[in-house]
C-alpha cells in the first residue's frame, strides 16, 4: 500500500467510526486496487468516496429506522466502485453506452457482481424506473448529494446536473427530485448537517 493508499485509508477509518461502521480493510485494499487497474482518476475517486461515507451513513440509518440489515460492506464497495467507467465516459472512449453499464461490465470481469448491480443502477432513471435493492437505492440517492467532491443538497446537486445533462432535462423535474428527497430524509437524522461539513473538510485532506 504506498503513502496515498494509507492516506485514503486513514480518512475512511476516521469518517466511519463516527458511524459505528467498520470496513473490512482487506475488501477495501481489493477495491482500491480495482480503481488503480481501471485508472480511475484521482477526482473521481474522491467524488466515490464521498458518495461511499453517505451511503453508510444513510445505511446505518436505514438498518436502525426499519429494523432491517442492509449490507454495509456492500454500500460502502459499492460506493466506492459505481463510477469505474466515469472516465471513459468522460473521454469518449464509449459510445452510445452509459458509463453505468460498462462499470457493470467492468466488475463483473473481476468477480464483483453485487458491486456491479450497484454500478449498473446508479442514475436517476433507474431510482426511477426499476426496483432497485435497497444497497443500490442508497447509493444512488448518495450519489445525487455529491457534486464532485463536495457535499450539498440534494436540490443543488439537480441544478448541477440541469447544466451538465441538458439533453437529460426531463429527468431533473421537481418530482423526481422530491423522490429522491423523501428517501433522503427519512434516512437521514439531526446530525447530517455536522456530519456533512465534516466531511467536506475531512475531503480536503486527500
Amino acid at each position: 500500500m504506498n503513502e496515498t493508499g494509507n492516506k485514503i485509508i486513514a480518512f475512511i477509518e476516521k469518517n466511519t467510526s463516527i458511524n459505528g461502521f467498520k470496513p473490512c480493510i482487506n475488501r477495501f485494499e481489493e477495491d482500491l486496487a480495482i480503481i488503480e487497474k481501471e485508472a480511475m482518476p484521482f477526482h473521481i475517486l474522491r467524488h466515490s468516496l464521498c458518495v461511499s461515507l453517505i451511503g453508510i451513513y444513510l445505511g446505518v440509518n436505514f438498518n436502525r429506522k426499519k429494523k432491517r440489515n442492509v449490507d454495509l460492506q456492500l454500500i460502502f464497495s459499492g460506493g466506492l466502485l459505481h463510477d469505474i467507467a466515469k472516465s471513459a465516459s468522460i473521454n469518449g472512449s464509449i459510445k452510445e453506452r452509459s458509463h453505468a453499464d460498462y462499470g457493470r461490465e467492468i466488475l463483473e470481469k473481476y468477480d464483483r457482481f453485487r458491486e456491479a448491480e450497484i454500478a449498473s443502477m446508479h442514475l436517476i432513471q433507474h431510482f426511477v424506473n426499476f426496483k432497485l435493492s435497497n444497497e443500490s437505492c442508497i447509493v444512488n440517492v448518495a450519489d445525487k448529494t455529491v457534486i464532485h467532491d463536495r457535499i450539498l443538497s440534494i436540490e443543488e446537486r439537480f441544478e448541477d446536473l440541469k447544466k451538465r445533462y441538458p439533453d437529460f432535462l426531463p429527468l431533473f423535474n421537481f418530482e423526481i427530485m422530491k423522490r429522491y428527497k423523501e428517501f433522503f430524509t427519512k434516512y437521514s437524522d439531526e446530525n447530517w448537517e455536522e456530519y456533512r461539513m465534516l466531511l467536506n473538510n475531512e475531503i480536503k485532506s486527500l
